[in-house]
């Protein structure tokens, strides 16, 4: 192991690879802990923790070491890099995607209750009051909304500004790219960052 921890990186791939020694895959992991350690508490998990980080980490470290070329002429510590940031951030990217799901399999309360275009009764007629609610509860409730609204236009660009009251109106970002003239993708961002704005 001493021998192991004298050598490069480089050499331990190499060593790793041909004799198919896991002490010297573990001398890489020993090494490059911090790395990913300190990746992981720069970058913020939804849903999740910086545990959860570096685990994704360290499997973008054993990834590294199972796909690195030295014919490509780049040091292994600059692919290590890579393979760890880019396993973090896309563990990130798909724990973002779940959590926002629900917001695009809603269901409108003003859907038919059986689905008929028909029907008359929808979803919300059906739905039973609470018994704490009365007009003193609503009229606090618009009032804290309000407020909130409030602050979040003072965050919010023009843009971002129109693509929250149509999406708070019930648009969603296809409907309000079209309305607007947009991308679907260019409202999407915006939600996005109106999310990131409200939440800061």
């Amino acid at each position: 192991m001493d021998k192991l921890t004298s050598l490069t990186d480089e050499a331990l791939v190499e060593e790793y690879r041909n004799n198919n020694n896991q002490a010297a895959a573990s001398v890489l992991y020993e090494r490059y802990k911090d790395t990913v350690t300190y990746k992981a508490n720069t970058l913020f998990l939804a849903g999740g923790d910086v545990e959860d980080l570096i685990q994704e980490g360290m499997i973008g470290l054993v990834n590294a070491v199972r796909d690195f070329d030295p014919d490509k002429n780049i040091k292994f510590t600059t692919f290590a890099n890579i393979c760890i940031e880019r396993q973090i951030l896309n563990a990130i990217t798909a724990s973002n995607r779940q959590k926002n799901k629900p917001l695009n399999t809603y269901v409108s309360l003003d859907s038919p209750i059986n689905g008929d275009e028909d029907e008359e009764t929808t979803i919300g007629d059906n739905l039973k009051a609470d018994d704490f609610y009365n007009p003193e509860y609503a009229y606090f409730s618009k009032e804290e909304v309000e407020s909130l609204r409030t602050d979040a236009l003072n965050k919010l660009s023009d843009l971002e500004v129109e693509v929250f009251n149509l999406n708070i109106a019930g648009n969603d970002y296809k409907q309000i790219a079209k309305i607007l003239g947009k991308s679907p993708k260019s409202i999407d961002n915006a939600l996005t960052r109106i999310k990131r704005k409200i939440k800061m």
